[in-house]
């Protein structure tokens, strides 16, 4: 009976090894999926911030309101 029980806690032991083994392969699959996904997103954040580099200057050429003359004020007042 002994050698039965030790047996079975040998092969619970293999198989819980077994399973975290394909735990650490499934982990690592996905942290590398993670690691690539955030240098699309560096990617991303770089072509943004080119693009807003660039259109920056243009938004300073957009003519600013004129403020209101004398006479405009005194109309209203």
């Amino acid at each position: 009976m002994f050698i039965a029980m030790a047996a079975e806690k040998a092969e619970l032991q293999q198989l819980r090894s077994e399973t975290l083994k394909a735990e650490i392969v499934r982990m690592a699959t996905l942290n590398e999926r993670a690691q690539e996904r955030i240098a699309d997103l560096h990617g991303i954040v770089k072509q943004l911030e080119r693009a807003a580099s660039v259109a920056a200057p243009r938004s300073s050429n957009v003519p600013s309101r004129p403020s209101p003359s004398k006479s405009d004020r005194a109309r209203r007042d």
